[in-house]
């Protein structure tokens, strides 16, 4: 994978428990990945027992792959082109896993379309499953001219261990860390792209309404200057290793975004308890309609999205804890994935038993 965080995020102590679960059971498994200095993973990473390889760039992470010889390659983040065309003349297995919806959906320009055209059905023939992490981004897949003989959706995980509601004195210290008062409403706002975070879909609503702390996380300056014009108090903070503690320290997180692949945020918010408010799109459908703190409103009606806001108090939910664990915890992935990876090694035999448990039916 090309990954650029100094900060393990969501996907790399994914990525630990996958290789432990897989190397458990019998399978070796490494991990490739781009890396930048002052990392706060690696060390964690290293300790768990996996083995892992950091090279420079995407060019250089494809050269390691091949020299691992591996039976399947799982490409994440950018990685996908160069490991395939360095993997081309082997017999592995290759695997592209999509993350990211395209801005310029249901805009079929002739340049980028040729150039998924490129991408998804030429070199594209070389590349077994064409994994998506929602369904969601299988339909774009399908749109730009992923094969869908090829497509699936191999949905990501969570540790739900970790992101799991506070007691009352963790969530005490949390806010105090902060400066957050005992009686303050607070909403937490990932604001990293504008126009990809909905960040002028929050401007409007919170100048409707006052009295609320928003918590401010990694939010571009443009947003940051209209927040700081409501009625509201902003705290502006960078991204730090234990988001955990933003989750505990407020009363709702809200997700105005236009685009979503699947939206960890959202995923460890819930199983932190935490109520939440998401813009009405495709993807937060999947997650959970059922979780009792999961609320979708139509981000570009500020009116409506202003009153949800307005309604945040400090009730939690703990049950989402086991609910997200069910579906989105990472046993769920591991055997996910051993069964994928079991699924393109011995299509034959896979066939086999599912005729044999069809004949006993």
């Amino acid at each position: 994978m090309h990954y650029g965080n100094p900060h393990a995020g969501s996907i790399m102590p994914l990525m630990c428990a996958l290789g432990r679960g897989l190397s458990q059971r019998g399978h070796r498994f490494a991990l490739v990945s781009t890396a930048v200095s002052g990392e706060t993973w690696v060390e964690d990473f290293r300790k768990s027992g996996v083995d892992l390889h950091l090279v420079n760039d995407i060019n250089d992470a494809a050269r390691k792959v091949r020299e691992l010889r591996p039976d399947i390659a799982h490409c994440h983040f950018d990685t996908q082109v160069a490991t395939t065309i360095a993997l081309a003349l082997t017999p592995a297995k290759i695997l592209w896993h999509l993350h990211t919806p395209r801005p310029n959906y249901r805009q079929r320009r002739l340049l980028p379309y040729l150039k998924n055209l490129m991408k998804y059905q030429v070199i594209g023939l070389r590349v077994n499953r064409f994994l998506a992490v929602s369904r969601y981004i299988a339909t774009e897949l399908e749109y730009w001219g992923a094969p869908t003989s090829k497509l699936r959706v191999l949905y990501l995980a969570i540790d739900t261990k970790w992101f799991r509601p506070p007691t009352a004195e963790e969530r005490a210290k949390a806010r105090s860390v902060h400066g957050i008062g005992d009686a303050e409403r607070t909403v937490l706002f990932f604001g990293r792209d504008r126009d990809h975070k909905g960040g002028d879909f929050l401007e409007k609503a919170l100048a409707r309404t006052a009295g609320l702390t928003v918590i401010a996380v990694f939010t571009d300056p443009h947003t940051l200057d209209g927040l700081r014009a409501s009625r509201n108090r902003i705290i502006a903070i960078p991204p730090f290793k234990d988001m955990r503690e933003l989750y505990w320290a407020s009363d709702r997180l809200i997700m105005p975004s236009r685009r979503e692949g699947l939206g960890f945020t959202l995923l460890e918010g819930l199983s932190c308890g935490l109520p939440s408010l998401a813009n009405r799109i495709p993807v937060f459908a999947e997650i959970g309609p059922e979780l009792p703190g999961l609320v979708t409103v139509d981000a570009n009606n500020p009116h409506e999205f202003a009153c949800r806001l307005a309604e945040t108090n400090q009730i939690r939910f703990p049950i989402q804890n086991s609910l997200m664990a069910e579906r989105w915890g990472f046993d769920t992935f591991i055997n996910s994935c051993e069964a994928l990876y079991e699924e393109i090694s011995h299509p034959r035999k896979v066939r086999t038993r599912a005729t044999a448990a069809a004949s006993r039916l």
